[in-house]
């Protein structure tokens, strides 16, 4: 079927003539091929350079594309939303966004997607197979730019750099994220609360505050948290490591930040101020749970039976309704408690303390309930004076 001929073709009408080169020639179709630029599909090789960024490709062309990656060069825009693109393969990937149509399906999961190579990549998931290796360290990858992103952790190479501040970074997809940082933009948009973050992963880790979801334990006591970061702050409890110092009362803290906060007891400063009644406070947080006594929202909601909240704390308290979870034990009878106020009533069963006083005839009770029940023998109950001793809770 084909045929490998050293010879020039000869122009004939729109034929070129290519001296000198290996061409392929197809019986059947009459196309002619380079075999030089065909073998690359057999050998694996590589041999155009992107002098940027280190990347290899099969093809000329290839490179002359990939560099308008480097030069910002988008000559196809869509129609819809005006987004560019450097190639009319990715505009043609992205108009499927406004229309929904995802022609290309997993056979395996039946997962449908909008480009045939996004599925391709997918299939890896069900096979294992990753075949683009590390030669340094040997580790594998289902997609070949993972593979290349990966490589510059070994030499070194950051392509990307920030116009604002130099900062280079080894994948593009950093450096978009690095420049919210100059922007102050927050594109990821909380839909309960309406709080904005930068990353995908900050917004990820904040639902769960919603939720009440603690997905990371601690293998020493498991203790349950929402995010990462305060998993590794709190294994310092078990590890003793706090590096911070307060210079005024040698208290200890994990992070410069909460030292920082820390201090602000010391100084009395109270930066952050509510915008309705002036209060100000010594932290963000308080400030921002402040400003829910203002308002009638609910922000925070049980994943179980849906019940809203005002302040994270009483989510945690009514999860233990859902989880039987009873932290507060009695030092004298060891019987748990799901609420430290339970606990503090419980503790006076076991003392003569009695803080509840009635008004009408001094009698004292232990819990403010017994005291409401003896109210109702006072046949003028509207005159009764209900008297706490708080010296005695």
């Amino acid at each position: 079927m084909f045929a490998t001929h050293n010879k020039c073709c000869q122009s004939n009408g729109s034929m070129k003539i290519h001296k000198g080169q290996n061409l392929l020639f197809c019986e059947v179709c009459g196309d002619i091929f380079s075999l030089t630029k065909h073998m690359t599909s057999h050998t694996g090789l590589n041999p155009f350079l992107c002098t940027i960024c280190g990347n290899r490709f099969k093809h000329k062309a290839s490179v002359s594309r990939h560099m308008k990656v480097h030069t910002g060069e988008k000559d196809f825009g869509c129609g819809v939303c005006g987004k560019s693109f450097t190639r009319k393969t990715g505009l043609d990937m992205h108009a499927r966004t406004h229309t929904g149509q995802k022609p290309f399906s997993c056979d395996v999961c039946g997962k449908a997607f909008g480009d045939s190579t996004i599925l391709k990549v997918h299939r890896r998931i069900h096979s294992g197979l990753k075949p683009y290796v590390c030669n340094v360290c040997g580790k594998k990858f289902r997609q070949s730019p993972h593979l290349i992103t990966h490589v510059r952790l070994h030499t070194g190479l950051r392509p990307y750099a920030c116009g604002v501040c130099g900062h280079g970074f080894n994948e593009n997809a950093a450096l978009k994220t690095h420049m919210r940082l100059h922007t102050g933009q927050k594109p990821f948009h909380c839909e309960i609360c309406g709080q904005t973050f930068k990353h995908k992963l900050s917004l990820t880790g904040h639902l769960r505050i919603h939720t009440g979801q603690k997905p990371y334990s601690c293998d020493v006591c498991g203790k349950d948290f929402n995010n990462r970061s305060s998993l590794r702050s709190h294994t310092t409890v078990h590890t003793g490591n706090r590096p911070y110092v307060c210079d005024v009362c040698g208290k200890r803290f994990t992070g410069k930040l909460t030292l920082t906060m820390h201090m602000r007891s010391h100084t009395g400063q109270k930066p952050f101020s509510c915008s309705v009644c002036e209060q100000r406070f010594s932290h963000k947080q308080s400030l921002k749970v402040h400003l829910r006594s203002h308002s009638d929202r609910k922000p925070f909601f049980c994943g179980v039976c849906l019940k809203v909240f005002k302040h994270e704390e009483n989510v945690h308290r009514h999860m233990r309704s859902h989880t039987g979870q009873k932290p507060f034990a009695c030092s004298l009878c060891e019987r748990r408690f799901l609420y430290k106020q339970s606990l503090k009533a419980h503790v006076r069963s076991h003392s003569d303390q009695k803080p509840f006083s009635c008004g009408v005839c001094l009698k004292a009770f232990k819990h403010d309930g017994n005291l409401r029940q003896h109210m109702r023998s006072h046949s003028e109950q509207k005159a009764f004076v209900l008297f706490v001793d708080k010296s005695l809770d």
